[in-house]
């Protein structure tokens, strides 16, 4: 009796499993796939992606089944500025065509102009910003090449028996530029001699330029060391430009009502600059955090600023920054002359929630190169002619450019 129903149960089961369908074709099992997204802020972020495939039960081939091609979404990623490593910049002279500018507008007494200045020292893009929501953003900024002082010196003009005795000495001076920040219609510096014959110029002479003025003056100094300052006319917006030449005479060599500013051998041994500026920005950033950077930078000829940079990404962030001559540095002043630039870099950026970014750079540069005159100019002092004799100046050719960039693009990742 148990054999026979040991036997029955056998049967059974035979008939069940002939009875059941192959399942190769259906679709029954679900697998998570995982896919790669890169987020704003540069990480993997796992998600997942759930999808049918066939089972493979049944099937010749029995290797292992390959998963569907993995979706990626790609964010573009915004990194972060490094922070600078110091506080300087490089940048390139004026061209020669501008030197040559500057002497012919003297000789003829016409507009000191230059088409390359018009091409822009700034390569940004000049762009109307859109007013919304733009137009709350705050930002204040004012920034200068302030002053240029220029050392001359000779040897000594000794006796030879003195020469015996003393050996070849020198003979120093310097000349002092400072540039008052006034509007573009004009050109303001008060020139500052450190051994002046007429005391009543220790304190400095300011002179003017504008569209319908020139400025040429003359200032005497102790031991042949006078210096002649001549200053073409120059355009509302536009380059500015002067010649400085050491050049003096003897009242032994005055002839009637005019004189002769003849070359006494002074040479320019060195120059320094002076640097003034401040800048400072809020972002109105909107729904989150906003993104602002400011900064000041300087050639590597101009001491760097002590704190040369400034960020911030908050709600609102604020940025503030003032030139303040880190004297630490140690610096390669310009020495044996013939040509130099300097200039002052300020950079400021504001960038809000809504992915609106605005890039204000600002640049003040002088070019300075030892050029050779090659043709007499005159001028008055004091109401007597002096004729400038030909020999070596200083021509100075300083530039400003101030532009605004609008790009639309992420938030910087943290």
């Amino acid at each position: 009796m148990y054999k026979f129903k040991v036997l029955q149960c056998f049967v059974f089961l035979l008939i069940f499993l002939f009875s059941c369908k192959k399942p190769n074709q259906e679709k029954f099992k679900k697998v998570i796939v995982e896919t790669s997204v890169i987020n704003s802020e540069d990480t993997i972020v796992k998600t997942q992606d759930t999808d049918l495939i066939d089972d493979i039960i049944g099937k010749e081939d029995i290797s292992t089944p390959k998963a569907p091609k993995q979706k990626r979404e790609e964010v573009k990623i915004i990194e972060r500025p490094s922070f600078p490593i110091n506080g300087h910049f490089r940048i390139n002279p004026v061209v020669d065509s501008a030197y040559d500018a500057l002497i012919a507008s003297l000789e003829k007494e016409k507009l000191f102009d230059f088409k390359e200045f018009y091409k822009g020292i700034i390569p940004n893009i000049r762009q109307r910003l859109p007013k919304r929501p733009l137009e709350k953003n705050y930002e204040n900024f004012k920034s200068n090449l302030s002053g240029i002082r220029i050392y001359f010196a000779r040897k000594k003009q000794t006796s030879e028996e003195d020469k015996r005795s003393f050996g070849d000495e020198e003979e120093h001076f310097y000349l002092e530029l400072g540039f008052e920040d006034v509007e573009n219609e004009q050109f303001v510096f008060v020139a500052l001699h450190s051994q002046p014959v007429n005391k009543n110029y220790l304190s400095g002479v300011r002179l003017t330029a504008h569209s319908d003025r020139e400025a040429r003056f003359f200032i005497k100094g102790q031991n042949e060391a006078g210096v002649a300052i001549l200053v073409p006319k120059v355009k509302t917006i536009g380059p500015r430009g002067m010649l400085v030449c050491p050049r003096d005479y003897e009242y032994k060599k005055v002839k009637g009502g005019s004189r002769t500013l003849e070359n006494y051998n002074y040479r320019i041994i060195g120059i320094d600059y002076a640097v003034q500026s401040k800048l400072e920005g809020q972002v109105l950033s909107g729904l989150g955090q906003g993104y602002a950077t400011a900064g000041v930078f300087t050639t590597p000829n101009i001491f760097q600023a002590t704190t040369f940079y400034d960020e911030s990404m908050t709600v609102n962030p604020h940025v503030a920054i003032e030139y303040i001559p880190d004297s630490s540095e140690k610096i390669n002043f310009t020495k044996d002359f013939t040509e130099d630039v300097s200039g002052v870099l300020i950079r400021l950026v504001l960038h809000n929630s809504f992915n609106q970014k605005v890039v204000t750079t600002g640049l003040v540069k002088a070019s300075l190169k030892k050029v050779n005159l090659e043709k007499r100019i005159f001028l008055k002092h004091s109401g007597v002619e002096l004729k400038l004799e030909k020999g070596p100046c200083l021509a100075i050719v300083k530039e400003m450019d101030l532009a605004y960039e609008f790009v639309k693009e992420p938030l910087p990742n943290r």
